[in-house]
């Protein structure tokens, strides 16, 4: 545009020297705007049926079914249950297992065994413990099948889990002499403790 013109030059003006064009624009911001409305309509498209067969996923098999089916006909027939059957028992509605060491879990289904898992995980990541998920899944009372394969599956591929502890979260770094190292000498070469804080 200033190609057009002959000649241009630009001045700088003051606020006081141009009251005008400063009253213009605190009267333009005083102005009210206009609202304007916009109607949008939200329309629901069902999907045919053919679709949703297809988007569907087919529903997980939950393990505990085959096994409360087989302890209700066992109670019906009043058959005595078999030894893998035996761990197994209903009790308000829910499964439950007996563990080896006596310690009752309840059996979950694989929606719920897969929030729980992630759950305690949750809690214990980045942590450098000596008790593994599993074990802290068994002594929360949780029990399904794969629980040991997925949740060391699951530390496994934990960045977090995997890292080394770092020195503030370690209770110690220092190496430390065995303890019981001048008794086994004692014992092995007959040799006694130097040190008469030992005895």
């Amino acid at each position: 545009m200033m190609a057009e013109f002959k000649t241009v030059s630009l001045s700088h003006t003051r606020r006081t020297a141009n009251r005008h064009a400063d009253a213009l624009a605190t009267l333009a911001t005083k102005m009210p705007k206009e609202k304007r409305e916009y109607n949008i309509t939200v329309t629901n498209c069902p999907i045919p049926s053919a679709l949703q067969s297809q988007l569907t996923e087919p529903p997980q098999q939950d393990w505990r079914s085959e096994i409360l089916a087989q302890i209700k006909t066992q109670k019906e027939k009043g058959q005595l249950a078999t030894k893998e059957l035996s761990k197994y028992f209903v009790l308000y509605e829910e499964l439950y297992r007996v563990e080896q060491d006596g310690i009752l879990t309840r059996a979950l289904s694989p929606i719920e065994a897969q929030h729980r898992l992630n759950e305690v995980h949750s809690q214990i990541c980045g942590q450098a413990t000596e008790i593994a998920l599993y074990r802290r899944l068994q002594r929360l009372g949780y029990f399904w099948p794969t629980m040991k394969k997925e949740a060391d599956d699951l530390q496994s591929h934990c960045a977090n889990c995997m890292a080394p502890p770092q020195h503030s979260e370690a209770c110690t770094v220092e190496e430390k002499e065995d303890w019981r190292r001048p008794y086994i000498e004692y014992l092995t070469n007959g040799a006694e403790p130097t040190s008469k804080e030992i005895i």
